[in-house]
């Protein structure tokens, strides 16, 4: 390969690795990050496709979206009759969007196609800016340190919980050994009760017995 052909096919090769860096972090970003997960589902459930014609400097670059995540081509892919929706825009703006989400850059876009979809593509560049995700991702943080995070008025009522149900189970205790006291004297005098009753049976029978045995012999 002589040089010239290296110099042609050198900006190809950078434009494939920022492709491919674009779809691998796009992809990661609206498949986990809360907010643009939100904006992205239509996207992705109807298979938006869209195409970009991009200006400062001129080029053309088309980006789908389908159940692998977001995929981004230099040439229409196939079976792509018409886009659904296409994006002018300059360059600088783009890289605004992107890192920024900066709102007069979204607003300056000029897309053609499917009107519907026009404010969900805009609020969707809003939430995939890198400022938004992080944005996003700290109030999530914050938010869940908070919710995990015992306060010290919820430790003292918590403290103040246990100590009562302590002084319950200890009340609890003091009962069982009562009701345990009451039980084993319920049972003593159960068995002097039998003592008695089988006493008084057995000494009729003898008087009884003796009764019979003096009339047999009189």
């Amino acid at each position: 390969m002589n040089d010239q052909q290296q110099d042609k096919n050198s900006p190809h090769l950078m434009q494939s690795l920022i492709m491919i860096f674009l779809e691998t972090s796009l992809t990661f970003v609206l498949k986990n990050d809360r907010l643009s997960r939100i904006h992205a589902k239509d996207f992705f459930e109807h298979k938006v496709s869209l195409q970009f014609n991009v200006y400062l400097p001129s080029g053309q670059f088309y980006v789908s979206f389908d159940q692998r995540g977001v995929l981004f081509d230099l040439e229409k892919p196939e079976g792509m009759t018409q886009a659904d929706i296409v994006i002018t825009a300059s360059t600088i703006d783009l890289i605004k969007i992107l890192f920024t989400g900066n709102k007069k850059s979204i607003r300056r876009l000029q897309l053609k196609g499917h009107d519907e979809l026009h404010k969900d593509f805009r609020l969707l560049l809003g939430s995939i800016s890198l400022s938004a995700v992080i944005s996003d991702w700290r109030y999530w943080l914050s938010s869940a340190n908070t919710q995990t995070k015992p306060s010290r008025y919820s430790i003292q009522n918590l403290t103040q919980h246990i100590e009562l149900q302590r002084q319950e189970i200890t009340k609890l205790q003091i009962k069982v050994k009562s009701y345990r006291y009451d039980l084993k004297r319920l049972q003593r005098k159960h068995k002097m009760m039998t003592y008695l009753y089988w006493t008084i049976i057995l000494a009729l029978i003898i008087s009884l017995i003796s009764v019979i045995c003096y009339n047999l012999n009189q």
